[in-house]
């Protein structure tokens, strides 16, 4: 049953590598449809295979998901969170599908609230996230932010920034470290948009 016929719900189960790569093309071709996925190579000569396995499960994407997403009702703040730049920044960690060419496993995002202005570091593994905020904070300086004595480094309550070296960073530069509530990853609205689109945007114009 379906607004549009039945619902086809393939059996044939993608491999992870398989899965990627369908990924990738779905970035790449705009999110289109998945019936016209299945038959763009009866129309363009070199379509993928992978295309041919495309079905509305195994091509679900964040983008279009948000695209017709709910709006969630909220009150209206009576002050900005802030206006400077350096007050807060927020940070977080992406995981990758796969290993990038030059063994990047995923991406630490930092952003700063008062501007907008964001910077990635792909690295090899989590581990190495203090030095990743380290040299965020080093980048902000050479950009000219001020980052004063008390400003907050937001972040959620995974492993990483919880621990002993990230801590090391945070009193380094003098900041004070805040958590979003665990399991609710849009208390961390702002690192965790970025790790929303970019990723797709990425696979868009590779």
């Amino acid at each position: 049953r379906g607004k549009h016929g039945p619902t086809q719900i393939t059996t044939r189960i993608l491999t992870d590598k398989q899965q990627a790569e369908l990924k990738l093309w779905n970035e790449r071709l705009g999110g289109l449809k998945p019936p016209i996925m299945r038959k763009l190579h009866e129309i363009a000569h070199g379509a993928p295979a992978i295309l041919q396995s495309a079905d509305i499960h195994n091509t679900y994407s964040d983008s279009r998901y948000l695209a017709s997403g709910r709006k969630q009702p909220a009150p209206q703040r009576s002050h900005n969170i802030t206006e400077n730049p350096g007050d807060i920044t927020s940070v977080d960690w992406w995981d990758g599908p796969c290993t990038g060419i030059l063994g990047f496993t995923g991406l630490f995002v930092s952003i700063d609230y008062a501007s907008g202005h964001f910077r990635i570091y792909p690295e090899v593994s989590k581990a190495a996230s203090s030095s990743a905020i380290d040299q965020y904070f080093r980048d902000a300086a050479h950009d000219n932010v001020t980052v004063k004595p008390g400003s907050v480094l937001f972040s959620d309550n995974e492993r990483i920034f919880t621990s002993m070296r990230t801590d090391d960073v945070i009193s380094n530069h003098s900041l004070v470290h805040q958590y979003s509530a665990e399991y609710e990853p849009w208390g961390n609205g702002g690192a965790e948009s970025i790790n929303r689109y970019l990723p797709a945007y990425m696979r868009e114009v590779h």
